[in-house]
């Protein structure tokens, strides 16, 4: 009992730490109030519209407040940091993309909206983004390529076109548990889910799949624990686990020609509670992400969403 009692306390301390680490350091209150707060969620707001863009069956006139969102964020960015960066020169661009696809099907978008827009295409005079098209076979071009080739390759689609079959998706995840774990102890696990009416359950707890969801033949569910843990620094290290597992299970089904898409699970303990019900999971279990799966349609278009500079992303010390 006592020694239990001198783990709480130590516990208390260590995620006190990490909760005010948190809400020093993330936009949780959408102030945006440092060049690297802005550029995130100037980041995710054109990420949005070119979802849009890229979406089967696209909606002309979509995302009215999402394409406002970002035009402000866009104002906001120049007038406070300039107009030298290529990610706020990419966000314009998609916002010219946005206003030549209406443009070429004459349809009229809202006044207000309208402006916002050309305000900041007329100022910058940036070429219009294109998302990214290609036919099946190119989509899988590189499958069998040199690594550089291959990695390049890969995308994330949202055009599904039939199934695929579930002995596929287990040779694929067979490949993928060559993935490095913390000390080889291999706490992640997949759940292949098959019957569409677990599908749409969990698609529905998901929330992050509008317009495409209804297309996706099957679910990967992606589970961790912290059983593996033995002190309060491991804390982490499931989720960088289940992350690294992740990512080669998306190159396994790229290598094994599958469409996947992977669908952030961002949830309340009522839902976790809920998906570890419908997939059968262990209570000890964490559900992490979710693998949408499936063959891809004949034409896909992928979100192009360009990579950060080398320069941005690597120091050397």
């Amino acid at each position: 009992m006592f020694r239990q009692l001198i783990l709480v306390l130590k516990g208390i301390g260590v995620f006190y730490n990490d909760l005010k680490f948190f809400i020093e350091n993330s936009n949780i209150d959408h102030s945006n109030n440092t060049k690297a707060k802005l550029l995130s969620t100037l980041i995710a707001s054109y990420h949005i519209v070119e979802k849009g863009l890229s979406m089967p069956n696209r909606r002309l006139g979509f995302g009215k407040e999402a394409v406002m969102a970002l035009s402000a964020k866009c104002s906001l960015y120049a007038q406070k940091y300039g107009d030298n960066n290529d990610q706020f020169r990419y966000a314009i661009s998609i916002l010219k993309e946005y206003d030549d696809l209406h443009k070429q099907y004459n349809f009229t978008l809202d006044v207000d909206l309208q402006k916002s827009i050309s305000d900041l295409i007329e100022k910058y005079n940036i070429p219009a983004a294109r998302q990214n098209q290609m036919t099946k076979d190119e989509f899988f071009a590189y499958t069998e390529s040199s690594f550089d080739k291959f990695s390049v390759s890969r995308h994330s689609t949202r055009h599904f076109g039939g199934s695929i079959e579930t002995a596929k998706i287990i040779e694929s995840l067979d490949l993928a548990k060559n993935a490095p774990s913390a000390c080889n102890k291999q706490i992640t696990k997949s759940y292949i889910i098959t019957k569409s009416e677990m599908i749409k359950e969990i698609l529905d707890m998901q929330q992050g799949n509008r317009g495409f969801g209804h297309l996706i033949d099957k679910l990967i569910v992606i589970t961790t624990q912290y059983c593996g843990c033995t002190r309060y620094s491991d804390r982490f290290y499931p989720f960088v686990d289940a992350g690294i597992y992740t990512m080669n299970i998306l190159y396994a089904l790229h290598f094994h020609k599958i469409g996947a898409i992977p669908l952030v699970w961002l949830s309340t303990r009522e839902r976790d509670e809920r998906l570890r019900d419908i997939i059968g999971a262990n209570k000890d279990e964490i559900p992490c992400l979710i693998v949408g799966v499936g063959d891809i349609a004949d034409s896909v278009i992928c979100a192009h969403s360009p990579r950060k500079s080398i320069k941005e992303t690597v120091v050397v010390c």
